[in-house]
């Protein structure tokens, strides 16, 4: 059974029927979301943790955190965040500045990053997201062949 975390609403949920609650703030929800990720970056031997440029605060001060051989991606809005990226030495991809809901962001971003070959089959990845401008507040975790539904649409032929 592969791993699926995500965190949102205010809960952390295992994928295995364990739920751990944290607080929801006004202050700083994404903290305990971000140090989550680099814990399970690391307990599911993640190879990228991918990062909407625009929801971190301090993407610099979040890549340090983030330890070999897991990389961190920052997924780019627009053209300011990729010349951003690129000034802190981080990784950088660009994805259309459209509204999505955050599985939709994850889909979009995936879908560019195997295309672009920065992910591969059997890649296991850290995804963070949330609502576009606010702080993250999802954490998805996932690998490459193993989440055919991410990729369906309803209604496709057969």
């Amino acid at each position: 059974m592969p791993l699926s975390i995500v965190a949102g609403a205010g809960c952390l949920n295992q994928g295995v029927g364990a739920e751990t609650t944290m607080a929801k703030t006004e202050k700083d929800f994404a903290k305990p979301i971000l140090k989550a990720a680099v814990d399970v970056a690391k307990s599911v031997g993640a190879r990228i943790i991918f990062a909407y440029y625009d929801a971190l605060r301090d993407p610099a001060d979040f890549g340090e955190a983030i330890k070999s051989p897991t990389e961190l991606l920052l997924v780019c809005r627009d053209d300011q965040s990729m010349e951003r990226a690129k000034k802190i030495g981080a990784k950088a991809m660009h994805v259309p500045s459209i509204s999505l809901t955050r599985m939709g962001q994850i889909k979009m971003a995936t879908l560019i990053a195997l295309s672009q070959g920065l992910l591969k089959g059997g890649d296991t990845f850290v995804f963070l997201t949330g609502v576009e401008d606010q702080p993250i507040d999802t954490l998805v975790s996932m690998r490459v062949g193993e989440e055919y539904e991410l990729f369906q649409s309803v209604g496709q032929p057969k």
